[in-house]
């Protein structure tokens, strides 16, 4: 385990219930309220696509991005919720054709701060599935 501090980057389980917030706020397509759990400069990296991975997007673009989640019919509801030292990951499988392949998932690594999302680092294990998601950001 590691060692707890007084540094917010240590994760809490206010920290934790922020990150459950946004995705049942996304499941139920409230994007008014996914927006108001973001920080004004949250960044959202995508894998493979530097021009963006590690700038700020915004809560806007994050909307847009977790709306092309829900158009590539990936569920918002994480069949898995990690909560490490650092980070909280949420694994999300794809829902849009059965039977699932256990290596189909989105990964998505939220770090927060106080009390705001502040990056979502996404990770894609499956080529016709990242193809899908980037198909729906377009």
């Amino acid at each position: 385990m590691s060692h707890n501090s007084e540094n917010d980057a240590v994760v809490t389980d206010k920290d934790a219930a922020v990150v459950g917030e946004m995705l049942a706020a996304a499941r139920r397509k409230d994007w008014d309220r996914v927006a108001e759990l973001l920080d004004p400069e949250v960044v959202w990296s995508l894998p493979g696509n530097s021009r963006i991975s590690g700038d700020a997007v915004g809560p806007e673009a994050v909307v847009e991005r977790a709306q092309a989640i829900d158009a590539a019919q990936l569920t918002t509801d994480p069949q898995h919720l990690h909560i490490g030292s650092r980070s909280i990951v949420a694994t999300i499988h794809n829902t849009a054709e059965q039977p699932l392949p256990l290596d189909e998932w989105l990964a998505l690594v939220f770090t927060v701060r106080s009390g705001r999302i502040t990056t979502i680092d996404t990770h894609l294990t499956d080529v016709p599935m990242l193809e899908r998601f980037y198909a729906a950001t377009a």
